[in-house]
């Protein structure tokens, strides 16, 4: 049931991010639920974040209402930045 809230995230971050290539999710499942964890370009940190945190906020909230209607805690953790080797 895992594959529907991956699709939606790389639906939204794809819309989202300018370097979709560099885009990394990976995903885990446990007795908890379903853990994101994504990983994007350092100079896309600010897009995903958004300002003040509401762009990350807005997509933990409608991966939370997927989480619902699924019956599947979803959570969402953003790793650190992948280098733009000198770009």
């Amino acid at each position: 049931m895992e594959k529907q809230p991956e699709e939606l995230l790389r639906f939204i971050l794809s819309k989202i991010l300018d370097d979709k290539a560099e885009l990394k999710i990976n995903s885990i499942v446990d007795e908890r639920g379903l853990l994101f964890e994504i990983k994007v370009k350092e100079d896309q940190m600010g897009r995903l974040i958004g300002k003040g945190g509401k762009t990350i906020q807005s997509i933990r909230t409608i991966l939370g209402v997927l989480g619902t209607k699924i019956d599947q805690k979803i959570f969402l953790k953003i790793l650190e930045p992948i280098e733009n080797n000198g770009k």
